[in-house]
């Protein structure tokens, strides 16, 4: 459904749900609401996977992750470390005619929000901030090579909840129709390979071949201890089958 309405196919949500969803679990956010948001943004992108690598940039950065960030070729310029810091400085930017701002954690203020919640509360106000705001708080939660991104989705978080609600009141979840695609023809072609690849490499090291050669041998062993293969080979010459084996 959601890859139907938001023009992405579901080798392309596959493969984002596996490389994007390790780090929206940790940010609280559900497979669902991922692709809810990377269909709203993909809408004025274009690009589901300049998409999806903004979102996962994001909600690093909300979170401070410089190190993963690093690991991942990101940009760490400005990113704030401090979890009280970064939720002063968002809440301070999104303080729009005394609205107190967006929060970025729980009420415990420990637990860190959905990032689909915390881009919708965002987008409530995001339209009514100044540009000079916009940008510092874009350049805060995305950096400077993914806002265009980050400000598309936050431009089309409306559309994003009518993705996430079509999504969760159909007759399959997003989660369930990953399972679905996982059981498809197309990714079990996809595993094949894997399994053929790995295969291969087996053979090379020698390891299917040491197997099947014990194999053989104790086969071979119980067969002449019981005269089974002598009684078993004649009999195919007797009744003709020797010549075409």
């Amino acid at each position: 459904l959601i890859g139907n309405t938001a023009s992405i196919s579901p080798a392309a949500l596959s493969a984002w749900i596996q490389a994007v969803g390790s780090v929206m679990n940790d940010a609280n956010t559900s497979v669902d609401e991922f692709i809810a948001m990377l269909g709203a943004g993909n809408r004025a992108i274009q690009d589901s996977d300049k998409v999806a690598l903004a979102l996962r940039t994001s909600a690093l950065r909300i979170r401070g992750c410089t190190v993963e960030l690093q690991e991942m070729g990101e940009e760490t310029d400005n990113v704030v470390e401090s979890t009280s810091t970064m939720a002063a400085k968002i809440k301070a930017l999104t303080n729009i005619n005394g609205s107190g701002g967006v929060d970025i954690l729980e009420a415990d203020e420990e637990t860190f929000r959905s990032i689909f919640d915390i881009y919708n509360d965002i987008s409530k106000v995001y339209n009514e901030m100044s540009d000079k705001n916009a940008a510092a708080l874009l350049e805060l939660i995305a950096g400077k090579n993914r806002s265009n991104q980050v400000s598309a989705v936050l431009n089309n978080m409306s559309e994003a909840n009518e993705l996430l609600n079509s999504s969760l009141n159909a007759s399959g979840t997003a989660s369930e129709e990953y399972k679905i695609y996982l059981d498809s023809a197309q990714a079990a072609t996809e595993r094949f390979g894997v399994a053929v690849t790995e295969t291969y490499s087996n053979i090379i090291n020698g390891e299917t071949v040491k197997g099947l050669t014990n194999i053989g041998t104790a086969v071979l062993d119980f067969a002449n201890s019981f005269g089974i293969l002598e009684s078993t080979i004649k009999g195919f010459v007797e009744i003709g089958i020797g010549k075409a084996i």
